[in-house]
């Protein structure tokens, strides 16, 4: 785990944390839809 969590109680939260999943969360659904353009591509230019 990191440094943040060993020395914190369960269950804390702050605008740093916050800030950081949210980019994390950002990242993860433009590489989803990346990847689900990049397939839905494929099959139209194969005729899938």
């Amino acid at each position: 785990m990191g440094l943040v969590s060993n020395q914190t109680e369960q269950g804390y939260w702050d605008e740093q944390l916050a800030a950081i999943t949210e980019n994390r969360n950002r990242q993860m659904r433009d590489n989803i839809n990346k990847a689900a353009r990049f397939i839905v591509n494929w099959c139209l230019n194969n005729k899938v």
